[in-house]
């Protein structure tokens, strides 16, 4: 099957977009949202938190699309199920034998849903090393340096 496409729009970010091996043809996307979204009616105390941590971040790389909102959404409330699932397990209440395992079972899939999503955008810890920090250019090593022309070995 093989692995998945990573997106245009995170490979012109990283650096790495080549436009003779786009199947679209080489078009550039430039609409990214330039603003925070409002958060979503929807979310609760955790949920809001990250939301306004993950839309800050994907629209200060310039990666943050419209019909990204969505999805991200999704990513923010099964947080939030997550969130709640362990704030009620950690809680010291008496939970009955059943109602634990429940619980143990929507936070275990809550997690995996929320893992999963985070692929998707590309926001795992391995994956955001690769995106570079806006304002900072990266700087060459000495084989790149050597590949351009600009240093001389010798």
């Amino acid at each position: 099957m093989g692995r998945k496409r990573v997106p245009q729009e995170l490979k012109i970010v990283r650096g790495t977009y080549q436009p003779c091996r786009d199947p679209r043809g080489g078009e550039k996307i430039s609409n990214a949202l330039q603003n925070v979204p409002r958060v979503p009616s929807g979310l609760r105390d955790e949920g809001k938190k990250l939301w306004q941590r993950l839309t800050a971040y994907l629209v200060e790389v310039g990666i943050l699309l419209e019909h990204h909102i969505p999805l991200l959404q999704i990513v923010c409330m099964e947080y939030q199920v997550y969130w709640d699932a362990n704030s009620r397990l950690a809680s010291g209440k008496r939970i009955k034998l059943e109602e634990r395992r429940e619980l143990r079972l929507l936070k275990n899939g809550a997690y995996q849903n929320f893992r999963m999503l985070l692929l998707e955008f590309g926001l795992t810890p391995s994956a955001a090393e690769k995106i570079p920090k806006p304002g900072k250019k990266k700087e060459m090593d000495a084989i790149e340096k050597i590949m351009k022309g600009t240093s001389r070995a010798g």
